[in-house]
């Protein structure tokens, strides 16, 4: 047996191992949904009329002719079908997290640039009074350092060990950065994290960043990151409450 596959089938067991430590069940397992940047500057396609104007009129290929027009889209639109998607997936499932029993915590990005944390504004997904909400000012939820303008804010970590939280349910945008960075960070902490493939996305400007979302996508493996649809890891916390799965 080669060194390599030695290595793939080490790291194939770490990742089975991984699942098979998660507690699914929301009471004694310590779930939350953890909704990253859902917001309208990341995830809307919405394309302003003027750029629309100017994309007919050529002016904008100026830029570069060759390059395809979402390419040239990036530097004025970053939301695409797919983050569009991906917010329209979470407002779909986050109901059924919730009502699993599952918190529900919405991360959204928040430079400080006013005097109080700004009430963020979500694309399609919306929460509920129960729901917790964290700004961050970087990459990673745990490594914000908001709470240093904003003294009452929480660590991410203080928030989530508050709740008892055990396992991170991950998904948002953008998935090989801000995501795909709690995500990490969250194994450092010692968290079980999910991330939930069908509920994750990269914007315009972050897509095309090919060789960090392929060197990303391996960390996260490595980290022991578990990669699920939100369907499967339903169906998980159903069949440990004995219930049926909704249709």
């Amino acid at each position: 047996m080669t060194q390599n596959l030695k290595q793939k089938l080490k790291k194939t067991s770490a990742s089975l191992t991984a699942v098979q430590k998660i507690n699914f069940d929301p009471v004694d397992g310590g779930l939350a949904l953890v909704v990253v940047d859902v917001e309208p500057e990341y995830c809307d396609p919405t394309v302003p009329a003027w750029v629309s104007s100017m994309l007919k009129q050529g002016r904008i290929s100026i830029y570069n002719k060759m390059l395809p027009e979402d390419m040239l889209l990036a530097n004025f639109v970053r939301g695409n079908k797919q983050t569009h998607e991906a917010a329209t997936k979470i407002a779909s499932i986050a109901p059924e997290f919730r009502k699993a029993g599952a918190r529900v915590i919405a991360v959204n990005m928040d430079l400080g640039n006013f005097e109080k944390p700004k009430d963020p504004v979500f694309h399609v997904f919306k929460t509920e009074k129960e729901d917790q909400i964290f700004p961050k000012n970087c990459n990673s939820a745990f490594k914000s350092t908001l709470r240093k303008k904003f003294p009452t804010l929480k660590t991410f970590n203080k928030l989530l060990s508050e709740s008892s939280i055990e396992t991170i349910i991950i998904c948002g945008v953008n998935q090989h950065a801000c995501v795909a960075d709690t995500a990490l960070d969250g194994r450092k902490k010692g968290y079980n994290v999910i991330m939930l493939t069908d509920a994750v996305a990269d914007d315009n400007k972050q897509k095309f960043n090919l060789t960090t979302n392929k060197l990303q996508r391996q960390k996260m493996k490595d980290a022991g990151v578990v990669f699920m649809t939100s369907a499967e890891v339903l169906k998980k916390i159903h069949a440990k409450q004995n219930r049926m799965v909704p249709a």
